[in-house]
């Protein structure tokens, strides 16, 4: 009852402020996905029992078959923004029914009473949500609100102040279209704009805070980044540099002085390119981080951060056609033993980083929307790769054919390899062929089929030589945007 009684209250909120005797221009964009998806085998395991050890069913030794998967997903994004005057903008974005069409495992199902599960439990807890080397599929059913945020231009320069699109800058390679609290300014100058931001990740101060009990031994157990950054841009491109401080205490105020407990200051520096050169376009970007990983309190050895990431693409087209050529590096660690992280840092969930969710080079292997439905994939190697293509070097040549103004097709190959594994493990994730096609219905409205073929590599196999098993993903997905 509460769920509906909200979504009334934000409907009647919205016709309230668009009202034309009101003051307010409301403009509301967004998007919608339907993509249906059939995977062979996504566990990588040429044997695979469904049910983990048979927890929920006795499945003989004959029918240990690979499993695969079949199901349809969607997510509808609505980003309502409200004109206040000239220059200024309040702009607010939610998510609604991010889930498999369905799936009713955050309710009462097969006589399961799952109605006070959390949303985003990663723990498998039904027959309709099964574990998948050990995530279970993400389901969203509530309004989920992601950004709120006042964008204004005043004499001195552009302000956003709020919940904003953070992790974002330069080509996509990076880049991670989640929001974070801060604020950002921007100031142009000719050709250029130069900004600052600084971002609030994480608020330690907030624990007990308007109750009895208050701490405030935790009101800097903070993450706080602080960004700088100068963009030129001329008629056929542009390149800029950004630099940034990370300073990360939540790992201090927790533990006090005890073993362990230690803070982290980093610096990037981000610098990037895209250009078009005759019927030749380039873009590149590079990361390099580098600083305090682990600064312990106690008398533990420091770990020191030096980790890097690379990117580079080059598309030549000729008339109707085009063809292309990729690669891209990003620095893995494997020894957490030692006195130096040189990789593995900007998939952490736990961490500063968190970036290049928005980067699919491939329409199987390390694909966000893949991942968000099936989980990470591991085969028999418990250290698995998911949508970050965190500690991976890969290269893909693809070329398409623009049929009509309307139907694009395109085909694929590369293959990846991990920067760095743990003893005796190979490094090869593998190589992947992919094909798609994509038509547009309306000029908002478009329909893609895809088909990608995974030759698994030698990495899944972990140290114990497990038998792996090649995988295929077939794929169709409508996009409405407006």
């Amino acid at each position: 009852m509460r769920k509906i009684l909200l979504a009334l209250f934000v409907f009647g909120l919205v016709l309230a402020l668009g009202a034309p005797a009101s003051a307010v221009d409301l403009k509301i964009s967004g998007s919608y996905y339907a993509t249906g998806m059939f995977i062979t085998d996504p566990s990588l395991r040429a044997e695979d029992d469904r049910f983990a050890g048979g927890a929920y069913h006795s499945v003989p030794a004959d029918r240990k078959v690979a499993s695969s998967a079949s199901f349809v997903g969607q997510r509808l994004r609505l980003q309502p923004e409200f004109k206040i005057a000239e220059g200024l903008t309040l702009t607010t974005r939610f998510d609604a029914l991010e889930k498999k069409w369905g799936d009713s495992s955050w309710g009462r199902v097969h006589g399961y009473d799952n109605t006070n599960r959390p949303v985003d439990n990663q723990a498998a807890t039904n027959f309709d949500t099964y574990a998948i080397n050990g995530s279970s599929i993400r389901t969203q059913e509530n309004l989920e609100w992601e950004r709120a945020y006042v964008d204004f231009n005043t004499a001195i320069g552009r302000f956003m102040v709020g919940y904003f699109d953070c992790i974002c800058y330069g080509t996509l390679f990076l880049n991670t279209h989640v929001s974070r609290p801060g604020v950002q300014y921007m100031y142009p100058l000719g050709p250029w704009t130069l900004g600052a931001k600084w971002e609030k990740v994480h608020e330690g101060g907030s624990y007990g805070i308007g109750g009895s009990g208050a701490s405030l031994l935790y009101a800097d157990k903070d993450l706080d980044i602080y960004s700088i950054d100068a963009t030129y841009r001329w008629k056929t491109g542009q390149a800029g540099v950004q630099f940034q401080y990370y300073r990360d205490n939540y790992f201090d105020y927790s533990n006090g002085d005890a073993v362990g407990a230690y803070r982290t200051k980093a610096y990037t520096i981000n610098p990037f390119f895209q250009a078009a050169i005759g019927n030749l376009g380039l873009e590149g970007e590079f990361w390099y981080a580098f600083g305090d990983w682990k600064d312990y309190n106690g008398n533990q050895n420091d770990i020191d951060l030096e980790a890097y990431a690379a990117y580079l693409n080059g598309k030549f087209g000729i008339g109707a056609f085009y063809v292309g050529l990729l690669g891209a590096i990003e620095s893995g660690d494997v020894d957490n033993t030692d006195d130096k992280q040189k990789g593995s840092v900007l998939g952490l969930g736990t961490g500063p980083f968190v970036m290049g969710q928005a980067w699919d080079p491939f329409l199987y292997m390390f694909n966000d929307l893949v991942n968000t439905y099936t989980g990470n994939w591991n085969g028999y190697n418990p250290a698995a790769i998911g949508t970050f293509e965190d500690n991976c070097i890969l290269w893909k040549a693809y070329a398409g054919w623009n049929i009509t103004p309307k139907l694009n097709v395109e085909v694929a190959y590369g293959m990846a390899w991990a920067d760095d594994t743990a003893s005796n493990v190979d490094d090869s994730y593998g190589a992947e062929f992919d094909i798609f096609a994509t038509y547009k219905i309306y000029n908002n409205l478009s329909y893609m089929v895809g088909f990608g073929y995974w030759w698994v590599g030698d990495y899944f196999k972990g140290t114990v030589d497990g038998d792996v098993e090649d995988s295929y993903l077939l794929m169709h997905k409508l996009t409405l945007a407006f």
